[in-house]
């Protein structure tokens, strides 16, 4: 997750120079952040492009972890299996 980001340049930058990087978004910086938080209210609450983008971080990240807990599940299945498995 890039933050802090001020304009296309730098998300660019950060994207160019680290290459095997997967990222779920970036956060832009956004002086309604500071004031939210200054103000002990949610950022969510700051301005639109935050919300926006704190939204698709926030799928990205479920359903990253979905995937892995079906990958979980798969795995445990299996291992289940072969540990049943008399041809040993």
């Amino acid at each position: 997750m890039g933050n802090k980001i001020q304009n296309p340049a730098q998300k660019e930058f950060i994207v160019k120079n680290l290459p095997h990087a997967e990222f779920l978004g970036f956060i832009p910086y956004d002086e309604a952040i500071i004031n939210a938080d200054l103000a002990n209210r949610s950022i969510l609450d700051s301005s639109e492009p935050v919300l926006t983008e704190v939204k698709k971080i926030y799928r990205a990240l479920i359903s990253t972890t979905k995937t892995q807990n079906r990958k979980v599940n798969v795995t445990e299945r299996l291992l289940i299996e072969h540990k049943d498995c008399s041809c040993r």
